[in-house]
């Protein structure tokens, strides 16, 4: 356990580990981005509400969510990516293996559905 605590400490210390980013939506709602693991090698992204009450707006993304889906967490697809929707608003998309150009167009639409999803 301490190897994996100094593995952790040297990591961040070299700052090889993912970036965490904040914005506000357009209707007020603040959110941190998160890159899982390491930056040569983002495994995953998060996008983590900061809002204390969130409301979700499905209906503006309905046509991208699986047919028949009526219960969290909702699989949402967009160009090919598929990202997960889970009840307390945070949205997820396993990126392990990707290029860094794809990764970053995930980044891109991930953002683009917080934007389009997240009300106060």
């Amino acid at each position: 356990m301490s190897e994996l605590k100094n593995s952790l400490f040297e990591a961040k210390r070299d700052d090889r580990l993912g970036n965490k980013e904040f914005f506000t939506t357009n209707a007020s709602v603040e959110y941190e981005v998160i890159e899982i693991g390491l930056k040569e090698s983002i495994e995953g992204l998060m996008i983590i509400p900061r809002a204390d009450e969130l409301r979700v707006n499905l209906e503006g993304i309905s046509n991208f969510i699986q047919n028949g889906q009526r219960y969290f967490p909702f699989e949402i697809r967009i160009e090919g990516f598929v990202f997960i929707l889970d009840d307390d608003g945070s949205i997820y998309i396993q990126t392990e293996n990707y290029p860094k150009g794809l990764v970053e167009e995930a980044k891109k639409y991930i953002i683009d559905l917080a934007e389009q999803i997240y009300m106060a």
